[in-house]
C-alpha cells in the first residue's frame, strides 16, 4: 500500500513541477522584468529549494522515514490546495487564459492528484 502512495505523492510532484515550468514560460513575466538578474535568481532559488525540500521528503518516505512521510503529505496539501485551488478559485478560474487548455488541465491535475496523494499518504500514517 505505501508503494501507492508515493507514486501518486511522485505524480503530484511532477504535475506541480510541469506548473512550475508554466509560471516560468508564462506567469513570472507578466509579473517581473525576466531581464533583471536578482529577481530571477530570486525566483530560481525559491523553486530550487521547494523542489529540493520535496525530493527530499520524497526520498526519505521512500526510505521509511516517518518524518519523510509527514513532509511528503505537507507538499501534496500544498499541491492541491496552495498550487491547484487557490489558483482555480482566485488566480486563473476555469478557463484560464493563461495559456488554454493546457493550464486549466495542469491546475485541476494539481488539485486532483495532490488530494489523492494527500489522502493516500495520510492513510499510511494512520
Amino acid at each position: 500500500m505505501r508503494s501507492w502512495a508515493l507514486w501518486l505523492s511522485f505524480a503530484a510532484f511532477v504535475t506541480v513541477l510541469a506548473r512550475g515550468f508554466l509560471d516560468w514560460a508564462y506567469v513570472l513575466p507578466e509579473f517581473s522584468n525576466m531581464n533583471d538578474v536578482a529577481a530571477v535568481a530570486m525566483s530560481m532559488v525559491g523553486y530550487l529549494a521547494f523542489f529540493a525540500l520535496w525530493l527530499w521528503a520524497l526520498i526519505a518516505a521512500v526510505q521509511g522515514a516517518r518524518r519523510g512521510l509527514v513532509a511528503v503529505l505537507v507538499f501534496n496539501v500544498l499541491a492541491a490546495i496552495g498550487w491547484g485551488l487557490a489558483t482555480a478559485l482566485f488566480l486563473c478560474p476555469t478557463p484560464c487564459r493563461t495559456v488554454p487548455p493546457v493550464s486549466d488541465i495542469i491546475i485541476w491535475a494539481n488539485v486532483f492528484v495532490g488530494a489523492a496523494a494527500a489522502v493516500a499518504v495520510f492513510r499510511e500514517l494512520r
